[in-house]
């Protein structure tokens, strides 16, 4: 899987621009090889809020078939359909909530 598309994260990603809050929906069983996996899943984290961050520059992150991905990115792609690489909190704080609001995307830089 390359990139989540746009349905899959809305799918998946409750989210409110106005406080910046995210909630894990419960995932689909397509997303996991076994059953028992989906359940303890959905069971550990479905309704809980996305917290977990990235030690090196603590933003926030959320993991996804064994990759990780920058909350704020997906965020963007959520709300506007597009991918970026960069996104840019209005106040020059990347670790703070992800209110849409706030936030700045910078356009993919074409590729070679």
């Amino acid at each position: 899987m390359q990139e989540l598309s746009q349905e899959y994260l809305l799918s998946v990603i409750d989210y409110n621009p106005e406080t910046g809050i995210c909630f894990w929906k419960p995932r689909p069983r397509t997303d996991f090889r076994y059953a028992r996996e989906h359940t303890i899943w959905n069971k550990k984290h479905a309704t809980t809020q996305i917290t977990s961050t990235n030690p090196s520059n603590g933003k926030v992150i959320i993991h996804l078939f064994g990759r990780s991905f920058n909350l704020d990115q997906q965020l963007w792609k959520m709300m506007t359909g597009e991918h970026i690489n960069t996104v840019y909190h209005k106040n020059g704080c990347n670790v703070d909530k992800c209110e849409f609001k706030r936030l700045i995307g910078v356009a993919r830089e074409p590729s070679s």
